[in-house]
């Protein structure tokens, strides 16, 4: 019987307690651009009215990255001046870049690929000339970093009065490691620096780091609810090995849960890779929510175990396969990947039923089995039998 709203459902899911139905969140920006031609909190809403489902709404932390935006305006970089060399490329743009900061020269060379094409609906660039070259260049990184203030997330709070209590409002923020010194530096010479010059890795991890914390203190003051920090780059499925995790990225994590918790808001945490190994660490470190947790062939979550080993102390979002069940799958095969994964992740809370990435240029009567599916299931007075 349904007696929560979305937000209820969610955060009940969230602390462990079983609400009415399984709440329903799946990763759906691509979803809402192939269906409505458009995406963004405005649609989110639009979209959970027609299939009944129960969002994540997110709130980017509004400032410019500029390791990886080459053409931005750097207005608020006033010790910074910017020659960029523009070439036009079939499919995409060539810019060479040169910086000019108070403690000497940065350079770099990135392809950026034109959007909707063969490389994706939001293709990441691809860098011929990485910024970060040695330990000199660390310092001049720090004039990039531009100065988070509250009064930038006072949107937040409109937006957040707009949704109400028909979902979960999130600041969207990267980690130290994504879009940031894993942008700076090829991620794989980071792996090996880790190894060979271990200091200089955590002086530049710390310097994203600093600034990560003051940005996410900026949204906590301004009433942030929920901290929601995208950090793919830290997978074990990027290549990390689960000792140099625990020593280089682990307390990088366990500062920013404490930091949210500190606020009293929830602390979500993204890696849509393979999660098994670091899942122990992940609840020692306070995380509330883990995204996306997907299933073998994409990842390992075993959802049984899983619940075992932490399900007391992390909720877990996502699990079914975005590309081989409900792109790829029959309705039949979609069906029960739901069911299943209600069964084995529903009871005692904890668990909110999602994808394991964006559902993207699936049959629409798909996607619709999928969210029946999740309703006809995911009712905990008979979780996982046909209603």
């Amino acid at each position: 019987m349904r007696t929560l709203t979305s937000k209820q459902r969610l955060l009940r899911a969230i602390r462990h307690q079983e609400p009415d139905l399984v709440p329903v969140s799946p990763r759906t920006w691509t979803f809402l651009i192939d269906y409505y031609g458009h995406n963004g909190w405005q649609y989110e809403l639009k979209g959970a009215a027609e299939f009944d489902y129960d969002p994540f709404f997110y709130f980017h932390a509004p400032l410019p990255n500029y390791v990886a935006d080459q053409r931005a305006s750097y207005e608020d970089l006033p010790d910074v001046s910017v020659e960029l060399d523009i070439e036009h490329l079939p499919d995409a743009t060539r810019v060479r870049r040169r910086i000019q900061t108070p403690a000497g020269p940065l350079t770099d060379s990135m392809i950026h690929y034109k959007p909707g094409g063969i490389y994706g609906v939001s293709p990441n660039p691809r860098w011929e000339e990485r910024l970060l070259k040695d330990e000199a260049d660390l310092e001049r990184l720090t004039f990039l970093l531009p100065k988070p203030t509250k009064a930038a997330f006072e949107p937040l709070v409109a937006m957040g009065e707009i949704i109400g209590e028909r979902g979960l409002v999130h600041v969207g923020m990267d980690t130290a490691l994504t879009h940031q010194a894993g942008w700076a530096m090829e991620l794989v010479d980071l792996m090996v620096a880790c190894y060979e010059r271990p200091d200089f890795v955590r002086s530049l991890l710390s310097l994203y780091h600093r600034h990560t914390m003051a940005i996410e203190r900026c949204a906590l003051e301004a009433g942030a609810e929920a901290i929601y920090t995208t950090d793919y780059f830290s997978s074990l499925s990027a290549g990390w090995s689960p000792q140099l995790y625990r020593e280089f990225l682990l307390p990088l994590i366990r500062e920013q849960a404490a930091l949210a918790h500190e606020y009293g808001a929830i602390f979500h945490h993204y890696d849509d890779g393979k999660i098994m190994a670091v899942l122990p660490m992940l609840a020692d470190a306070g995380v509330d929510v883990i995204s996306t947790v997907p299933a073998p062939p994409l990842g390992d979550m075993d959802l049984k175990q899983a619940k075992a080993l932490v399900g007391d102390r992390i909720c877990f979002n996502g699990y079914v396969d975005a590309i081989n069940v409900v792109k790829n799958g029959t309705i039949e095969q979609i069906r029960e990947t739901v069911r299943q994964a209600i069964v084995d992740g529903a009871p005692g809370g904890g668990f909110i039923i999602g994808s394991s990435d964006g559902i993207r240029d699936a049959p629409k009567e798909n996607v619709r089995a999928y969210f029946d599916a999740c309703r006809e299931f995911g009712d905990y007075d008979h979780l996982g039998r046909a209603g």
